[in-house]
């Protein structure tokens, strides 16, 4: 005869090991879906930066060869807004989908470039600040939410004149200072 339970429940230690299966089990599902989503969020921002120059591109064709300056202008947010309509209706790619800010500018760009000026920085996501960036300075912030950290410890994406965009992490792999005349401008706070 098999003795029978008086309580048909389970017991603290079952309870315990199906709570620790269960929380092993959402580390193993969810905790890759976040890192998707980081890199995800990442390439987005690479791709609304390649059809940003795509826009800047045009402006350029009737300008000379000249990408857009702004004389006094504070922010990126007055520069993509010489874009508008004119070259895009849509500005929903001024914006880098790891903000949530949609429509918005989130970019910074370097004004006083041509399409022929040597490799060099054209935009990126915000930058810590409107310095220019020596190797090894720091770009981006490591926490998401301040001025820079679109992507938290991730870093970020440049765009170069040429229209390729590198991910970088927080700090410049290499010299990504200006040439004379240009200068940086970050979206406005």
């Amino acid at each position: 005869m098999v003795p029978s339970r008086r309580n048909a429940g389970f017991s603290l230690v079952e309870l315990l090991v199906a709570m620790f299966i269960g929380v092993v089990l959402y580390a193993l599902v969810v905790g890759p879906s976040r890192e998707h989503v980081r890199r995800q969020k990442l390439a987005d921002c690479a791709e609304n930066l390649r059809k940003l120059h795509m826009v800047l591109t045009l402006y350029a064709n009737e300008h000379d060869g000249a990408f857009p300056v702004a004389a006094g202008a504070r922010s990126s947010d007055e520069i993509l807004a010489s874009l508008v309509p004119r070259y895009t209706s849509d500005r929903t790619f001024f914006s880098c989908p790891a903000t949530g800010h949609g429509g918005h500018t989130d970019f910074a760009v370097v004004t006083g470039l041509r399409k022929d000026s040597p490799v060099s920085l054209l935009a990126s996501d915000a930058q810590v600040n409107a310095e220019p960036k020596l190797r090894g300075a720091k770009i981006f912030a490591d926490t998401e939410g301040a001025r820079g950290g679109n992507h938290g410890a991730a870093g970020g994406n440049l765009l170069f004149t040429d229209g390729h965009v590198e991910t970088t992490g927080t700090a410049a792999p290499r010299d990504l200072s200006p040439p004379a005349g240009a200068k940086i401008l970050n979206p406005a706070q």
